[in-house]
C-alpha cells in the first residue's frame, strides 16, 4: 500500500502544476513513505531539510521564489510550533477541533508574516478569521467535492458533472467571502518592506516563544505526573501509622531506567517516582512516615512545590517577555522611524510619464501625478491587448509607495488629466487612502479622466481646484505654493467645471519648499505658459514666494535648488527666460527610454548646459532621489 501511494505522488505533482510548494509536499511525502518502509522515519524536520536540499540541488534559483520560501518556512514552523502553542490553549475535548485549527492558523500567520509584508507590503486584520472559516470549508467541502467529481466522472460522467458544478459553486462562495473580507479597507494595513535584520530578530523571538511554551507545557506535565505519583504512594490509613513508606536503599545504584523500590509497613512493594526517591536520598532519610511526617520531609516537600511554582513563574515571565518583544517588533515595522528629520523628493521612474513622491521631515506624504502608459491602438484592435497588461500604477507606483511604508497620502496633486500623468492613479486610489486631492479644476473628454474623478468622489475624497496664489503648509519645514493656472474668468456665481481637452497649458505648477531647499515642479506647461507665469509673479504680493528659494535669479527672479523639466524636457519648454529667472542648480527630466517623442529634446539639453545646470534623467539613470536634512542636498539615482 505504501509503495502504491509512493507511485501516485509524482502523478499528483504533475496534475497540480509542480509549483515549489507542491514539489515540497510531494518530496516530503515520498521521503516519509520511503523512510517508514525502511523503519528509519524520524521526524518532519529531517524530511523538510532533505526536500529542501533535493529541490535546491535541482534548481538553486528556487531559493528566490516566494512560494518556495513561504512553503518551507510555514511547514517548518507548523512542525515546531503547533504542539507547544496548542498546549497553551484549553485542553478540553468540547472545542478541541476549534483549538487545534486556531493553533495551526496562528502559528502559520506568525511564521509567514515577515515574508508576506516583505513581498506584498500589506496585512489584513481579518486574515486570521478568514483562515478559520475558509480552511475547513476548502478542506472538508470544496476539495472532497472536487476529488469526487474527478473520480466519479470517469465512471459516471453525469454524476461527475453534477459534483463539478457543486465544486464551482463552492469555489464561488470562497471567492465571494474573500472579496467581502478584503473590501473592509479600514482593516487592511500597509507595511514597509522590513530589513533582513528585522526579519532575523522576528524569527529569533518567535523561536524563543515556541521554546518557552514547550518548556512550560513540559513542566506542567511533569508536575501533573509527580502529583499523580504522590497520590498513588500515599498510605491508606495515615491516622494509625500503618502504611509507612520505606525506601529500599541498596549500596549499589539501581539498574538504568529502574526506580528505587519501597516497601510499606505491611511488606507491599511500591514503586514511587524517581523524583520522590531522589528527594528522599538527598535528605538522607530511609523512612518517610506518612502518618507523622518529619520536619525534614515537610521542608523538602515544600521546597519542591516552591521550585515548581518558581519555574512556572519564570516560564510565564519569559513567555510574556517574548510576546512583548514581538509586539515591539511589530510597532517598529509599522512605524519604522519616519524620515529622521530628513525630507525627500523622488522623481519616480515611470517611463514616458510623470510621478513625483515627496516625504516631509515629519512623515507627511505627497504624490504629484501617477504616471501612465499611452497607447495608440485603433478601434477593433482590442485583441492585441494582453490578458494582464503592464500597468504603471499597479506594477510600479502603488507597490513602491507601499514598500516605503506609505499608510496614507496627505495630498495627491493631479497636475492635469493627460494619460501619462493619471494612468497609474486608479491603482493608487484602490490601494492607499488619500486625504485630499488638488487638481487643475477642469474636465477632459476622456473616459480615463472621468473615471478617475468619479472614483475620487465615490471615495469621498475632497477635491480642490488649483489656482495661482494658493498655499499649503504641510508642516513646519514644508510648504507648497501654486503658481499656475491663473484663476479662471467666469461669471459671478458660476460653478461650472470647464472642459479642456488640450491640458498641458493648464498644468498645476508647484513651488515646493522642503527643509530649506526649493523644488520647482511645472507639470507639462510650455514656453508660452512659462512667460505668462513669470509675468503674473510681478503682480503677486511681495511675500508670496518669500520662503521659496533665494533672491538672486536673473531679471529679479529667485534661485531654486531643483527644477523638474516641464513636459519631459520637450523642445517648447524650459526656455532661456525660464532658466534665467529661476537659475536652478539641478534639473531632472522624467522620460521613457527610447521614447518616440525624443524627450528630453537636444535643444533643451543645450540650453541647460549653456545655463550651467546639471541634468539627471530617469530614462538613463532610473529614479532620481533628492534628500535634504536642512543643511545639504544629497542626490542619488536608483536604476
Amino acid at each position: 500500500m505504501l509503495m502504491t501511494v509512493f507511485g501516485a505522488v509524482p502523478l499528483y505533482v504533475l496534475l497540480t502544476g509542480g509549483s515549489p510548494s507542491v514539489l515540497r509536499a510531494g518530496l516530503m511525502t515520498m521521503l516519509g513513505l520511503l523512510a517508514a518502509r525502511m523503519n528509519k522515519l524520524k521526524d518532519g524536520l529531517h524530511l523538510i531539510a532533505a526536500a529542501a536540499v533535493l529541490m535546491l540541488a535541482w534548481n538553486p534559483y528556487y531559493i528566490e521564489d516566494v512560494s518556495f520560501q513561504l512553503s518551507f518556512l510555514v511547514t517548518a514552523g507548523l512542525i515546531v510550533g503547533v504542539s507547544p502553542f496548542r498546549a497553551a490553549l484549553p485542553q478540553g475535548t468540547r472545542w478541541k477541533g476549534l483549538y487545534d485549527l486556531l493553533a495551526v492558523t496562528i502559528v502559520a500567520q506568525l511564521i509567514s508574516f515577515p515574508v508576506s509584508i516583505y513581498y506584498f507590503n500589506q496585512f489584513h486584520l481579518l486574515s486570521l478569521m478568514a483562515n478559520l472559516v475558509l480552511v475547513p470549508f476548502i478542506s472538508f467541502i470544496v476539495m472532497p467535492i472536487g476529488g469526487g467529481a474527478l473520480i466519479l466522472g470517469a465512471a459516471w460522467p453525469l454524476g461527475g458533472k453534477v459534483l463539478a458544478l457543486l465544486s464551482v459553486y463552492a469555489n464561488d462562495i470562497t471567492f465571494w467571502l474573500v472579496h467581502r473580507m478584503s473590501s473592509a479597507e479600514p482593516l487592511r494595513t500597509i507595511w514597509a518592506s522590513p530589513s533582513f535584520g528585522w526579519i532575523a530578530l522576528w524569527y529569533i523571538v518567535i523561536g524563543l516563544l515556541f521554546w518557552l511554551l514547550a518548556a512550560a507545557a513540559s513542566s506542567r506535565r511533569a508536575q501533573a505526573a509527580f502529583a499523580h505519583d504522590e497520590e498513588e504512594t500515599r498510605p491508606s490509613d495515615p491516622s494509625t501509622g500503618s502504611g509507612a513508606l520505606f525506601i529500599k536503599q541498596a549500596s549499589a545504584r539501581p539498574a538504568a531506567g529502574k526506580p528505587y523500590q519501597a516497601l510499606t509497613a505491611e511488606g507491599e512493594l511500591v514503586t514511587p517516582s524517581v523524583r520522590q526517591s531522589l528527594l528522599a536520598m538527598e535528605a538522607g532519610m530511609a523512612v518517610f512516615d506518612q502518618a507523622a511526617p518529619s520536619l525534614a520531609e515537610y521542608d523538602i516537600s515544600m521546597l519542591d512545590e516552591q521550585t515548581a511554582a518558581r519555574r512556572r513563574k519564570l516560564y510565564n515571565a519569559g513567555i510574556a517577555t517574548a510576546a512583548a518583544a514581538a509586539a515591539a517588533l511589530l510597532l517598529w515595522a509599522y512605524f519604522p522611524g519616519g524620515s529622521r528629520g530628513e525630507g525627500q523628493v523622488d522623481i519616480l521612474d515611470v517611463g514616458q510619464g510623470d510621478s513625483i513622491f515627496v516625504q516631509t521631515a515629519s512623515g507627511k506624504h505627497i504624490l504629484i501625478d501617477g504616471g501612465g502608459t499611452v497607447t495608440f491602438r485603433k478601434a477593433g484592435e482590442q485583441w492585441k491587448e494582453r490578458s494582464d497588461p503592464f500597468e504603471v500604477g499597479k506594477d510600479v507606483v502603488a507597490p513602491l509607495l507601499m514598500k516605503r511604508g506609505v499608510h496614507q497620502l496627505d495630498l495627491l496633486v493631479i497636475t492635469h488629466l493627460d494619460t501619462d500623468h493619471i494612468g497609474g492613479l486608479k491603482a493608487v486610489l484602490d490601494t492607499i487612502p488619500v486625504k485630499r486631492i488638488l487638481w487643475n479644476g477642469s474636465i477632459k473628454e476622456n473616459q480615463e479622466a472621468v473615471r478617475l474623478l468619479r472614483q475620487a468622489i465615490g471615495r469621498s475624497i475632497p477635491l480642490y481646484a488649483a489656482q495661482a496664489g494658493q498655499q499649503w503648509q504641510a508642516d513646519g519645514q514644508t510648504s507648497l505654493a501654486v503658481l499656475w493656472p491663473l484663476p479662471p474668468e467666469e461669471e459671478e456665481g458660476s460653478r461650472t467645471v470647464p472642459t479642456i481637452n488640450e491640458q498641458n497649458g493648464d498644468s498645476v505648477v508647484i513651488a515646493l519648499q522642503l527643509n530649506g531647499r526649493s523644488f520647482l515642479l511645472p507639470g507639462d506647461i510650455g514656453s508660452q505658459e512659462e512667460h505668462l507665469l513669470l509675468e503674473s509673479l510681478q503682480n503677486r504680493p511681495s511675500g508670496f514666494l518669500s520662503q521659496f528659494g533665494e533672491k538672486g535669479g536673473g531679471e529679479g527672479g529667485r534661485r531654486v535648488d531643483v527644477l523638474k523639466l516641464a513636459h519631459h524636457g520637450s523642445k517648447n519648454s524650459t526656455s532661456m527666460e525660464w532658466l534665467r529667472y529661476w537659475h536652478p542648480a539641478e534639473a531632472a527630466a522624467s522620460a521613457g527610454l527610447h521614447n518616440s517623442y525624443g524627450h528630453p529634446n537636444e535643444e533643451t539639453l543645450e540650453r541647460l548646459q549653456e545655463a550651467g545646470v546639471e541634468v539627471r534623467r530617469t530614462d538613463l539613470q532610473g529614479e532620481i532621489q533628492f534628500k535634504t536634512d536642512g543643511e545639504g542636498l544629497f542626490v542619488r539615482t536608483v536604476k
